[in-house]
């Protein structure tokens, strides 16, 4: 018998058991965040490496329900994506996150009611492996979105403990009362209980989970299914769980993906879910310094708020405290913020600095799905909230084949300038600055995987300063993210090897002849230049 057919029996027992539905208003508590936690290891740990893969390229991420319709029923589906994955890989990105596509009852899907079952407005898991297939046979990635922390309160499991302190699974939760009626759930929200990882049933069902789609053909290889997990809300679940969930599945296929979202602000914070956890943290610390708060826009260091020595001060950290192997994932807005062109909607001009300031960072770029056309979107005030920001994909000028249709866009608008259609054709659009950056990063071994070092520059005000090196290789880029021009000095001698006399400027390809004494950069002016002799 598979594993799916052990969890399929389950699921059915729980169905049986869950005859008692839980009422429209229960009473609920929101979850704390758990304390950190340390777990006792084994003699002899494995050594912490990461994926190789994942740490020169660059993730896309994908809403799914969004993105591309293949079936006419305006709905965005995994064989849309498969559709697309020539667009995809263009853009220069090697790996796909995909938020959830688990059965679900919201549209948004992190109320997981069978963690076994692909939704039927994305497909099937036969669409899947065809998805996971062709990914493959292109050198990309495929990363599913993984709901650890909580479930449905419409989950079999969940509805067969409800009211039933006697139930098999009444231990799966937390509960506030003897009865079973009040609980601990995400933020206080109703619909997603938290899961009691206290209980090692509830690990070990997670971690049967993870492993099934990891080998989609069910024949004990599990390099040929997906190729990673994105941990959801990585704050609601216990250091010992994620620790487990390394320890169960590396030893599987050591080059998959564990991917979190820890939102804490410093690398301090960060360096916990490293070494025997997770292989990578979306850089929250990087969002939270630079993009300002998630519920107001223009707000940002992008925009004239905050200290361009806040970036360096934190990558400086993250480079003195996070292990070598650790891969922080640097982004600027994804489905819970509000857009990136939102955010910088007072300064446009300053969408095209984002793509070449990720390509220069050290660890990889994340790309929220239009993001590289400028699509906006903002947080609606209610009863429509993040739907807004999750908006379909913005392929036509004004509609066509595969434009999803789901939900009636607020801020995606026809003939608006902002398309794949609109933007393909031309070279000064901001997608195609999105494709030249990003190629930009793969073919430069110093931007794609070189050492960082801090360049101090005087006077510093607005301008963000820093080496990226090899061996064999090193670059210097210069961001001047202030609200007016800026001339500063450097001093060369600071450089971690030999310089060329003059560099080559590496978006034009010229030479570039530097005065480290005297260097002016207009506002929104930035420089990378290439000083290997």
């Amino acid at each position: 018998m598979t594993r799916h057919s052990r969890f399929s029996l389950v699921l059915a027992a729980a169905l049986l058991l869950g005859a008692c539905q839980p009422p429209a208003t229960p009473a609920v508590t929101a979850t704390p965040a758990p304390t950190p936690t340390e777990l006792g290891q084994a003699a002899t740990p494995p050594p912490y490496t990461t994926p190789a893969w994942f740490r020169d390229g660059g993730l896309y991420q994908i809403f799914v329900r969004s993105f591309y319709d293949s079936n006419g029923d305006g709905i965005g589906d995994l064989d849309g994506i498969t559709a697309q994955l020539d667009y995809i890989q263009a853009l220069g990105v090697n790996t796909l996150w995909l938020t959830p596509i688990f059965g679900a009852d919201s549209y948004h899907g992190y109320d997981t009611t069978d963690y076994y079952s692909i939704n039927p407005d994305f497909g099937t898991k036969a669409d899947l492996i065809e998805l996971v297939d062709a990914a493959h046979a292109r050198g990309l990635h495929i990363v599913l979105d993984y709901v650890a922390s909580h479930t449905s309160n419409q989950h079999p499991f969940f509805k067969a403990a409800y009211a039933q302190p006697d139930s098999e699974y009444s231990d799966w939760y937390i509960w506030e009362d003897d009865q079973h009626l009040t609980y601990q759930s995400f933020f206080g929200v109703a619909s997603l209980p938290t899961l009691n990882h206290s209980t090692p049933a509830v690990n070990d069902y997670m971690l049967e989970v993870a492993q099934y789609w990891m080998d989609l053909d069910d024949d004990g290889d599990y390099t040929d299914g997906i190729d990673g997990w994105r941990c959801d809300y990585a704050l609601g679940s216990p250091h010992s769980f994620w620790q487990q969930l390394r320890r169960t599945l590396k030893p599987l296929n050591p080059d998959v993906l564990l991917l979190g979202e820890v939102w804490v602000q410093d690398a301090a914070a960060q360096e916990p879910y490293f070494e025997n956890e997770f292989d990578a943290l979306f850089n929250f610390p990087l969002f939270m310094g630079s993009m300002g708060g998630t519920e107001r826009s223009n707000d940002n260091l992008w925009t004239g708020d905050g200290a361009a020595a806040a970036i360096t001060t934190l990558l400086d950290e993250q480079a003195r405290i996070l292990p070598p192997e650790a891969i922080p994932v640097n982004f600027f807005s994804n489905h819970d913020t509000d857009r990136l062109a939102t955010e910088l909607s007072e300064m446009p001009d300053r969408l095209d600095l984002i793509p070449w300031f990720l390509a220069a960072l050290p660890h990889p770029p994340a790309i929220y799905y239009g993001e590289e056309l400028g699509m906006f979107g903002h947080k609606g005030g209610g009863p429509i909230y993040d739907e807004y920001r999750r908006e379909p994909m913005d392929w036509y000028a004004a509609g066509g084949q595969g434009q999803t249709t789901w939900f009636k866009p607020k801020y995606t608008l026809p003939n608006d300038g902002i398309s794949v259609e609109e933007e393909a054709a031309d070279p000064a659009s901001l997608l195609n600055t999105y494709r030249a950056a990003l190629a930009l990063r793969a073919a430069q071994p110093a931007l794609r995987d070189g050492r960082y070092t801090t360049l101090r520059v005087n006077p510093r005000p607005g301008v963000i300063a820093f080496w990226r090196a090899t061996d064999d290789q090193i670059i210097t880029a210069f961001f001047n993210i202030g609200l007016k021009a800026s001339t500063f000095s450097f001093d060369p001698t600071t450089a971690p090897g030999p310089l060329a006399d003059t560099p080559t400027n590496l978006v034009t390809g010229a030479p570039q002849p530097v005065d480290a004494t005297a260097i002016t950069l207009e506002a929104g002016e930035f420089l990378l230049l290439d000083w290997t002799p």
